[in-house]
């Protein structure tokens, strides 16, 4: 609930500093043209380990600096041990949200908080029954990655990322069997709802000369 908190706090203030900034034009508090959607695809891997996930989205862009949204995630995650037939297997499923800030526009800083129901299945492998075990965790995700093709908010452009859960939760379902954090790969596309495009940037900037 703390981090929760957490998140909850730096999206507010973000906005609110935004909203406070001095521009040369008239602007309204939300604007139907900085909703965006999209969805990323998630993997990550290590010894004996295996994680895919996917991640539906949407947000909204307080600037051309900073992008907020909230996401259901997804998760199939499966482990073997190294000296054993015994492997366990997870499916993973709940709601996120996220926070993008961009120092310049290729690049981005990532923080998401995810709570997920998770569903752990232990497969011991020599003819027992498999033991299903259900529980709720949360994930605190940090990290960064590039955009291509994004120049400012409102932009269609892919994106990649690598994450780390930061949580030290020890039932996280991005830790290995020996409690190492995994490195989450996440690859995903953002497209404005509502007008914008790959063109959209250049287009407000040739409206705001027009009307000088």
């Amino acid at each position: 609930m703390k981090k929760l908190l957490l998140i909850v706090l730096v999206f507010t203030t973000l906005q609110s500093i935004a909203q406070s900034e001095i521009t040369d034009e008239k602007t309204s508090f939300f604007s139907k043209e900085k909703l965006f959607t999209g969805g990323s695809i998630g993997i990550s891997f290590g010894d004996n380990t295996f994680s895919f996930g996917l991640g539906p989205h949407i947000g909204y862009s307080v600037n051309n600096f900073i992008d907020v949204a909230v996401s259901l995630n997804y998760n199939y995650v499966s482990q073997r041990s190294p000296t054993s037939i015994y492997k366990v297997r997870q499916s993973i499923i709940g709601p996120s949200a996220f926070l993008r800030l961009y120092p310049i526009n290729s690049i981005f800083a990532h923080l998401q908080y995810e709570y997920n129901f998770v569903k752990f299945s232990e497969i011991p492998g020599n003819g027992s029954s498999n033991i299903i075990t259900k529980y709720n965790v949360s994930s605190l995700l940090v990290g960064g990655g590039y955009a291509t093709g994004r120049e400012n908010s409102g932009d269609i452009f892919y994106y990649v990322c690598v994450l780390f859960d930061v949580s030290n939760n020890k039932f996280s379902p991005y830790k290995d069997q020996l409690d190492r954090v995994l490195p989450i790969i996440r690859t995903g596309i953002n497209i404005p709802l509502f007008g914008g495009g790959n063109n959209g940037g250049s287009s407000r900037r040739e409206a705001r000369r027009s009307r000088r």
